[in-house]
């Protein structure tokens, strides 16, 4: 179930300072809803993360969603 009011928010703490576990569980639950308009604001978030456990999630959310937007491309 994708829940897409989320994301504007979900986007906010992607940007927590303070808290890596925030940011993981954001990065994931982008992923989860697949909200492709969040996919530039996932790569930049990738870009400036320091905690590379962090910075895999994220990869992780980014190549999810490409390969979601891949498969609908060609549906």
């Amino acid at each position: 179930m994708a829940y897409k009011p989320a994301v504007p928010y979900l986007v906010e703490l992607l940007n927590n300072p303070t808290s890596g576990e925030t940011r993981k569980a954001a990065a994931l639950s982008l992923m989860k809803i697949g909200s492709h308009s969040a996919l530039v604001l996932l790569q930049t978030a990738w870009e400036q993360e320091s905690e590379a456990d962090i910075k895999q999630i994220i990869k992780l959310a980014i190549t999810q969603l490409e390969r979601q937007s891949s498969e609908n491309y060609w549906e």
